[in-house]
Parts: structure tokens; C-alpha cells; sequence
């Protein structure tokens, strides 16, 4: 949320002072915290960006694939992010491979649904994807570490995180509008590469910091 709810700011307010530190994962936070009058807060990366992705795939054995496919990683209904999604993959001559909280209907293309997902067979699903389409935050987090293709589409509320990361690696003109939004710039992974290390780093210091 953008902004604490009056009723409830006096309590919180006294209760972050308690805090040596704190971090947050996006910038509005650091805003929230201000207006709570706690100053020394610092905007890092989420904890699952702090590995690299060949820390990840070391971590978790992930494995490879020949198949060629869409990603779809869906948490809210959204009729425009499954028709982008079709056409991505018409235009590609690609499959879906869809993990979605939404019960989905009349795909329209050669699709596989995937249920009871365990955390290495999601990793698994974006590093092996050519693209990703997804509304999550851990869904795009995850696709810049292994530098996929990704469009996002914004969930109807706690949308603040993935515009703060879209942001930070300089592709907010990933965010679709809508299921007819046509590609005109790539990503430009060498930036996204560059920005995470160094925001690895500046958490780490953070951690170690507090922790000494």
C-alpha cells in the first residue's frame, strides 16, 4: 500500500522506531516509513534476487529443456493477459505452459496446465521459457535474473512492487496496457545484469551491517 490508513499510523509509527534497521523492496515504502517518521530505511532487492542464477540453478539442480514455449504465471483474472499470451505464442509458433490461479477457459492454442507446482519446477518453467507473461511479482523477479523476455501485466491492487522493479532495471515499457500491445524495444539485459549485481551487493552491506 501507498500510504498507511490514519487510524492505524500513530500505533505503527511506534512501533518501526523499535527497529535498528529496516529494509523494503520497493521505493514507495521508503515514502510509507518517512510519513511514519522513520528516516533510515533502505529501498534493496527482494531476498529472491540476492542469488545469482546460476546460484539458483546450482541451488536447486534446475534442469534444462529442448520444448520451446510462453510461460504464463497468473495470479489474477484478466481476460487481456491469456489473449496476449495466445498471440505471443500464435506469432512464435509456440505453446503455453500455464501455472495460474485462474481457472482458464477456451486457451485456444496447444496449451499444458500445470498443477501442484513445487518451487524447482517453477524456477524450472521461467529459466527454460522464451518468454514469460505474468502479473506476479516473484514471476518477474525471477524472469530478469534469468533474463527472459517478460511482459507484465499489473494485478488490480499491491501494484506498487512490480512497477519499483520494473523501474529499477529500466523496462517499465514492459507493462502492458492491453492484449493488443505490440514490442518496440528490447530489454536490455547487460543493464538489468549490471543493476542486479550491484544491487546484490548494496543488501548484502545492508545485512551484513545490522547483523555485526
Amino acid at each position: 500500500i501507498e500510504h498507511i490508513p490514519t487510524a492505524f499510523a500513530k500505533e505503527m509509527s511506534d512501533y518501526v522506531k523499535l527497529y535498528d534497521g529496516i529494509s523494503v523492496r520497493e521505493e514507495s515504502a521508503l515514502t510509507v516509513l518517512r510519513e511514519l517518521g522513520y528516516r533510515n530505511a533502505v529501498h534493496v532487492v527482494d531476498p529472491s534476487l540476492m542469488l545469482s542464477a546460476d546460484e539458483w540453478i546450482k541451488l536447486l539442480n534446475l534442469k534444462g529443456s529442448k520444448k520451446l514455449y510462453v510461460f504464463v504465471y497468473q495470479l489474477n483474472a484478466n481476460k487481456d493477459m491469456l489473449n496476449f499470451a495466445v498471440r505471443i505464442a500464435k506469432d512464435n509458433k509456440l505453446e503455453l505452459v500455464i501455472l495460474s490461479a485462474v481457472k482458464l477457459k477456451n486457451i485456444g492454442v496447444k496449451h499444458t496446465i500445470v498443477k501442484n507446482c513445487k518451487p524447482e519446477h517453477f524456477l524450472e518453467l521461467i529459466k527454460n521459457a522464451k518468454y514469460v507473461v505474468t502479473d506476479s511479482f516473484h514471476g518477474t523477479a525471477f524472469s530478469f535474473n534469468f533474463n527472459k523476455n517478460i511482459y507484465v501485466f499489473n494485478p488490480p491492487k499491491y501494484s506498487t512492487r512490480l512497477i519499483s522493479i520494473l523501474k529499477l532495471f529500466g523496462a517499465e515499457f514492459r507493462l502492458i496496457k492491453n492484449a493488443y500491445w505490440k514490442e518496440i524495444q528490447p530489454i536490455d539485459f547487460d543493464k538489468v545484469n549490471s543493476v542486479l549485481t550491484c544491487e546484490q551487493k548494496k543488501a548484502k552491506k545492508f545485512l551484513s551491517y545490522y547483523l555485526n
